[in-house]
């Protein structure tokens, strides 16, 4: 009983003193710069056990955020094929209509055939694949933070 009374006048004392940290420091950026420093990189087998078993009670929201992720992946893959194969005519060098109409007729069909899209074309089809690509990159940056957040990253 009366190391129960120790452990609860300890836990309190820490939230208090986790209060005036928060009190002290009133920038996130700082705060989180201290605490990361001084407890989550820590060495110490006790504050490491600490930090666990918080980690370990603590809920995890979304579950099923893996499943996005995955998704999210897809989509990437999608977009990032979309967009290489919209640039790679003009990574090859191809600059005339002709020569570019040959190689997206397959794919654009009766709108590049239009000629209001000549002059503007190869500069549509270049920002198509440069949002194409960005969209690709920041999918897989997502996807990335949330399997880290599920606990799927390699330290």
């Amino acid at each position: 009983m009366v190391q129960q009374r120790k452990q609860d006048h300890m836990a309190s004392k820490l939230v208090l003193d986790m209060k005036a940290l928060a009190l002290l420091n009133p920038s996130d950026k700082d705060l989180q710069k201290l605490v990361t420093e001084n407890l989550l990189d820590s060495h110490d087998d006790q504050v490491r056990r600490v930090l666990d078993s918080i980690k370990s009670v603590s809920p995890r929201k979304g579950e099923g955020n893996v499943v996005i992720a995955v998704g999210e992946l897809l989509l990437a893959s999608f977009l990032m094929i979309a967009g290489l194969v919209a640039i790679a005519p003009f990574l090859a060098g191809v600059s005339s209509p002709s020569t570019l109409l040959q190689y997206f007729s397959s794919s654009i069909g009766t709108l590049a055939t239009s000629p209001a899209f000549f002059p503007v074309l190869p500069e549509l089809v270049v920002l198509l694949s440069v949002v194409l690509l960005m969209s690709a990159l920041y999918a897989l940056r997502k996807a990335s933070a949330t399997l880290k957040e599920q606990g799927f990253a390699s330290r």
